[in-house]
């Protein structure tokens, strides 16, 4: 009877050690990045993106489905970037998904992503020993306080293969998502006034300069 009572008392011990354990890692949880050039360490001027956010901030990433392994990269990277926003805020939430699947109507979904200035990149599929062409949104939609703004997760740039295009891409996720965040969560308070008539370069060559403006 008395050894018995020692192994329930070792078994009590056992568990009341395993419980304190989790209750200190809890309290000291940290994320590590051992990565060689600490890619998934944020700036600090990234993090500071998401200090005024105080309720949830929900990113939609449509880099779900088929896709190269590239693109496989791309969103493997981009859930990387989000859990380490995710680790700074825990209002940050966020989920990937195939806009076009499950739906009855595929076109009139990739109508209304264009409606946003959403438009798809087609890519090569290799399948059963044969290629074919798809469609696949590497966008993400972050969503705060009922307003939302696009996040391209595909840098483009004219002469470079798709596997430079991916890795130029994955290298500027920070500052895309910190962009973004900046823009729907920081209060817009200034104003800015364009003169015009005096000399200065007409409307038509200061437009992409002026839109730009109006995003912040």
């Amino acid at each position: 009877m008395g050894k018995q009572n020692n192994n329930y008392k070792q078994i009590i011990i056992l568990l009341v050690l395993v419980l304190g354990l989790n209750f200190v890692s809890g309290l000291v949880y940290q994320r590590f990045d051992l990565t060689h050039n600490k890619r998934y360490t944020l700036s600090e001027a990234a993090i500071q993106t998401l200090e005024p956010a105080e309720s949830v901030v929900f990113i939609e990433v449509l880099l779900e489905g088929s896709f190269p392994a590239e693109f496989r990269r791309l969103q493997i990277e981009t859930r990387q970037i989000l859990e380490e926003f995710a680790s700074k805020n825990s209002n940050v939430k966020f989920e990937f998904i195939d806009p076009t699947k499950d739906t009855d109507d595929p076109d009139e979904v990739r109508a209304q992503l264009a409606q946003l200035g959403i438009l798809p990149a087609q890519v090569s599929v290799q399948e059963g020993g044969r290629m074919t062409q798809e469609l696949i949104y590497p966008w993400a939609i972050i969503m705060h306080e009922g307003r939302l703004v696009k996040v391209s997760l595909l840098k483009n740039q004219l002469g470079a293969t798709q596997e430079e295009r991916i890795t130029n891409s994955i290298q500027n996720l920070e500052y895309a998502f910190a962009d973004g965040f900046n823009k729907i969560i920081t209060p817009k308070s200034k104003r800015i006034a364009v003169l015009s008539g005096n000399g200065q370069l007409h409307d038509r060559y200061i437009a992409d300069f002026i839109s730009t403006l109006r995003d912040y």
